[in-house]
């Protein structure tokens, strides 16, 4: 994806991201999001932030992930690192790669060229069951849950404090 280019906007790349985020580790506890760009954030929710993102994610299990996204920041990837005990895991467009925590290269697997799940889609599978403790169940349509991730993000711009979006997402339903 190349930024500012082809109707890829930062709304496009925040929802991408948010869904990547959702997809790999669910909804967080809270988010904390800012802006920089021209002009304050737009308070209409109809009008999709522009500029430069910074997302900071806080998830019930003691983990974080940060999401930063760019218009005009020239091609942009999907790129999930992973810490622990045993490493660093990278997921990316490009494939995955495994280092030792001694920086050693484990696994550097590339592309995909059949129909055996791509180690992307395995990590993702692993961290969700290691996150929720038990098997994951596969969503089909999770754009409801990436909107209210997006919701969050757009209003803790606008107001600079920590947003909830599993909130959101409950006063969604009553409506």
């Amino acid at each position: 994806m190349i930024a500012g280019s082809d109707g890829v906007t930062s709304a496009s790349l925040l929802f991408d991201a948010m869904d990547l985020i959702h997809g790999l580790f669910g909804m967080p506890d809270n988010l904390f999001a800012a802006r920089a760009g021209q002009g304050m954030p737009p308070r209409d929710p109809k009008v999709p932030l522009t500029g430069h993102i910074v997302v900071s994610l806080r998830y019930p299990n003691c983990s974080a992930a940060a999401v930063s996204i760019a218009e005009g920041g020239g091609k942009w990837s999907r790129r999930v690192a992973i810490l622990g005990e045993g490493g660093r895991l990278i997921v990316s467009d490009d494939g995955v790669e495994w280092l030792s925590s001694e920086g050693e290269i484990l696994d550097a697997g590339r592309g995909q060229t059949t129909d055996i799940p791509s180690a992307g889609e395995v990590a993702g599978h692993h961290l969700k069951r290691i996150a929720m403790q038990r098997e994951p169940v596969d969503e089909v349509d999770s754009t409801f849950e990436t909107l209210c991730l997006c919701e969050a993000v757009r209003l803790s711009c606008v107001t600079g404090q920590v947003e909830d979006p599993g909130r959101i997402a409950k006063m969604l339903q009553r409506l």
